[in-house]
């Protein structure tokens, strides 16, 4: 039988599906929501002792979303009473707090004392590395229960990064954060945000690539658990952050976009997925890929081989090739070996694996 439970920093997961700070937590009720949908653990919206507001503050921009704002309006003493509620739910909860060394002295100890079984540092996106290491000594000297710092990829190194949370004595990590600042316009020329300079922090599938990649960096560079985030819309989505070294997964846009329902299906999904690779616990599939990744350039190209049985005669092979090298006969594709080059652009858009190097 498929287990999906996990357990992360003394913290145990009916699932590895986490919500993530954001928009969508924003209060005890959305959080119950998705503990209801089926998540394994509640990370609240990031609090601050000084929130802050623009509106408007969220725009999609095709799969993505931006967000002008990186805090919960709500002051601390009301997350207070929100975790409290949130608890009622039995599924661990973390409190996102945010994003100094005095905010976390300051507010962490109230939101455990609330109930929060963790927390969930998120730093400025400014930081030198000597002052995140001061940052997560000093939220280590006043946080008992379990601490993670999340990272973000305006920090320079993160392998450095990672290095010294680890050494400072943090009990996880989340990577990566939204990416930004970018804009967005509308098509009259107006800003879609409200925010100073009209910036915001982009999230959702367009970040995926960049977060699997910050992860690989940060899973082969210490031993703590990390937990993957930046773009994971479903199940398959979960899996590869899994493969690539994370012990859970965080999900945000997918909620904004498709609703809390979207924990569940990404859970059901991901069950799916092991139970079809014959995978009986996470643990299984845990760093696969980043086990597989080259250690060097692959200098000799390849053809792909074509699985005429696997072929379903879609034609995305031959739209996508740009060196005109795929051609239909019959009702399966055959590869030009004078012309392809070996990109391999047509086995990553086959929806069947009748492609494949």
């Amino acid at each position: 039988m498929v287990s999906l439970s996990v357990e992360i920093g003394g913290l145990k997961l009916r699932n590895p599906i986490m919500t993530a700070a954001g928009p969508p937590m924003s209060d005890a009720s959305a959080l119950i929501g998705a503990a209801e949908s089926g998540v394994g653990a509640l990370v609240t919206h990031t609090i601050t002792r000084n929130p802050t507001s623009c509106y408007p503050y969220l725009c999609k921009i095709r799969d993505g979303i931006l967000s002008a704002t990186l805090c919960s309006p709500l002051k601390a003493e009301v997350w207070a009473r929100e975790i409290a509620q949130a608890k009622r739910t039995g599924l661990p909860v973390i409190a996102s707090v945010g994003f100094t060394l005095e905010d976390v002295k300051e507010i962490a100890p109230m939101m455990l004392e609330a109930g929060a079984d963790a927390i969930e540092v998120s730093v400025a996106r400014s930081i030198t590395l000597s002052i995140f290491r001061e940052m997560v000594s000093g939220a280590r000297k006043v946080i008992s229960k379990p601490l993670f710092f999340k990272l973000h990829t305006n920090m320079v190194n993160l392998r450095e990064f990672a290095q010294v949370a680890q050494q400072e004595g943090v009990d996880g990590l989340t990577v990566i954060d939204a990416v930004g600042p970018v804009v967005a316009i509308r098509e009259d020329g107006f800003s879609m945000l409200g925010s100073a300079g009209g910036e915001g922090w982009l999230s959702g599938p367009p970040i995926k690539p960049l977060a699997l990649r910050a992860l690989a960096e940060i899973c082969s560079s210490v031993s703590l658990p990390v937990i993957g985030a930046g773009g994971i819309n479903d199940g398959r989505d979960a899996a590869e952050f899994i493969m690539m070294g994370a012990w859970a997964v965080e999900v945000n846009s997918a909620s904004i976009l498709r609703g809390p329902q979207v924990y569940g299906q990404i859970v059901k999904e991901l069950l799916q997925f092991m139970q079809m690779k014959g995978y009986q616990r996470v643990e299984d599939m845990r760093g696969l890929a980043l086990r597989h990744l080259p250690k060097t350039p692959f200098t000799s190209s390849k053809i792909p081989e074509v699985f005429s049985s696997k072929c379903t005669s879609c034609g995305l092979c031959v739209r996508y090739c740009i060196y005109g090298a795929v051609k239909l006969v019959g009702k399966a594709p055959k590869v030009e070996i004078n012309k392809c080059t070996g990109c391999g652009l047509c086995v990553s858009v086959c929806p069947t694996g009748a492609l494949r190097f």
